[in-house]
């Protein structure tokens, strides 16, 4: 397990242990025999210790400290953590009273309280289990790691390619071009066969991580 990173090094792994931190100051102020105090206490306790598993996790997998936010990675830390935000809100209205023990009365907002309670233990498990890779130590695993960090890039890799056989064309309209554009046009239609390949990879890459959460598809920019 790589050992607990400084500040700052690894945002993914800050990002859960400040959901954690949020949820355990809430807890302070969530005390009470009320059982909707009691409930509430539970949720934020239970959540907070999942946070902190699924920050564990990450330090299973040394290599995420270096994976680039763009292959969506780390998707299922950023749900997370939206989600607990907006289930502390859920939870300090549902708790909103005019004293300290009044609870107040809302079927509804109790029932927004357990659906967003339930989604985030099911991303929770989801960042422990899947966000980790298994295998980055062997040369398979460290390949795989390699190509989804080298495909988000494949746009940037055609634009190259198409730059090189741009400036090539004056050169390499005569009957005998030199040896040297000749090189060069393979080269560049290699790097856009290899473009192409890699934007067909990033899109598998990304309907894998979308089904894995159960969404239909990521934002995408390119």
């Amino acid at each position: 397990m790589t050992a607990i990173p400084a500040p700052g090094a690894f945002p993914a792994y800050d990002r859960l242990i400040e959901a954690a931190a949020a949820c355990e100051r809430l807890t302070l102020r969530t005390t009470g025999e009320e059982p909707a105090r009691r409930r509430a206490w539970e949720v934020l306790v239970e959540l907070s210790s999942r946070c902190r598993d699924a920050a564990r996790a990450l330090l299973t997998d040394p290599t995420l400290i270096t994976e680039p936010v763009e292959t969506g990675r780390f998707r299922a830390v950023d749900l997370l953590v939206e989600m607990v935000g907006q289930l502390i809100a859920e939870l300090r209205a549902c708790l909103r009273g005019a004293g300290s023990s009044q609870v107040r009365a809302d079927t509804r907002g109790w029932g927004e309280v357990e659906r967003l309670y339930d989604a985030a233990l099911h991303l929770a498990e989801i960042v422990s289990t899947i966000v980790p890779h298994r295998d980055y130590a062997t040369q398979v695993g460290a390949q795989a790691i390699s190509r989804a960090r080298l495909a988000i890039h494949h746009l940037a890799l055609r634009r190259a390619a198409e730059s090189v056989q741009s400036v090539l064309a004056a050169a390499a309209a005569v009957a005998h071009p030199d040896p040297l554009v000749i090189e060069l046009d393979t080269l560049a239609c290699t790097l856009a066969d290899h473009a192409h390949t890699l934007a067909r990879f990033r899109q598998a890459e990304t309907r894998a991580q979308a089904a894995a959460l159960g969404l239909r598809d990521f934002d995408q920019q390119d």
